[in-house]
């Protein structure tokens, strides 16, 4: 995180003067036993990404249908509701990570990608709290 800062120097010119704050060293230790443990007991970084490229798709996918049955986009900027319906009509034809696997292991995945988020909370919530891990 950086925080910029305009000063004007002489002669009217300016600068910018950064600042970047630095975490406290208990967050940062908190926030890697965390993570190794997640990466121990969950899913390594590679799995993550592949699971939060699946819950993306099931939130547009659910958005779609969302979309199809019930908003009335009628009072918007016409270009903003082309732009929308059009985006729309790409992703109602567009097959996704998440679509592609859960025709093959139906509902079951849904449960993996749930669990493995309440694993995820449940070692964040034991780490910065510092409750004994089971």
């Amino acid at each position: 995180m950086e925080y910029i800062e305009k000063q004007k120097k002489a002669k009217g010119l300016l600068f910018k003067k950064v600042f970047q704050p630095k975490l406290s060293t208990l967050t940062n230790l908190k926030k890697g036993r965390a993570r190794q443990r997640i990466n121990k007991e969950v899913f390594d970084p590679e799995d993550a990404i592949a699971d939060n490229a699946k819950l993306l798709s099931l939130l547009m996918s659910i958005f779609i249908k969302l979309y199809d049955a019930q908003f009335n986009l009628d009072n918007l900027d016409p270009a903003d509701k082309l732009i929308i319906d059009s985006w729309i009509e790409i992703a109602k034809n567009t097959d996704t990570r998440f679509t592609d696997q859960f025709q093959s292991e139906g509902y079951s995945l849904l449960t993996k990608l749930l669990s493995r988020q309440s694993s995820i909370a449940k070692i964040i919530e034991e780490e910065y709290n510092n409750k004994e891990a089971n």
